[in-house]
């Protein structure tokens, strides 16, 4: 008679490996999954900060008083964002939030150039000129309140249409 027995050891993932480091951590997007997905951050920001792994026998890692944690997230109320979850008050008072806007119009173009390169393609000076000009009209008809597009326009799609201009020509 034979029995097979299955054990199952419990091993830390990224996030419990690093919070007991110094450095930063960033969450991107912690609002997009589903309500608990922030229950599961919230002790990070709360004053114990401490990392409960439930998994684990309830065991709490306290955080190293150098390792820094940062969200980046959109907010839930531009409708260019649709199933962006509220964040409570509770956690946003947390938090010290702050907006990250677009970079100036000369590190776009340099990244812009910087990608194309990399790529294999030399942007010429009229093809970044016409994809400055186009981000400047969409990102007015994008804009939150006054614009008339349910998107944003940034720089992924910019280097998109950067490294597209390598086969088509735009007019």
């Amino acid at each position: 008679l034979f029995s097979s027995v299955s054990v199952t050891d419990f091993a830390l993932g990224a996030l419990p490996k690093l919070w007991e480091r110094a450095g930063i951590v960033c969450i991107d997007e912690p609002n997009l999954g589903p309500k608990e997905v922030v229950e599961r951050v919230r002790p990070l920001i709360d004053s114990d900060e401490l990392l409960s792994l439930i998994e684990d026998l309830g065991q709490n890692l306290p955080r190293n008083e150098f390792r820094f944690l940062g969200f980046a997230m959109n907010p839930s109320w531009d409708l260019r964002y649709q199933g962006t979850n509220d964040m409570n008050e509770a956690d946003l008072g947390r938090m010290a939030p702050f907006e990250v806007d677009y970079p100036e119009p000369n590190v776009e173009r340099s990244i812009l150039c910087n990608v194309c390169h990399a790529n294999g393609y030399e942007i010429t000076n009229e093809d970044l000129d016409l994809v400055m000009a186009m981000t400047e009209d969409m990102r007015e008809a994008s804009a939150p309140i006054t614009g008339s597009l349910g998107f944003s326009w940034g720089m992924r799609i910019m280097i998109g249409v950067a490294l597209g201009m390598k086969y088509y020509t735009l007019t």
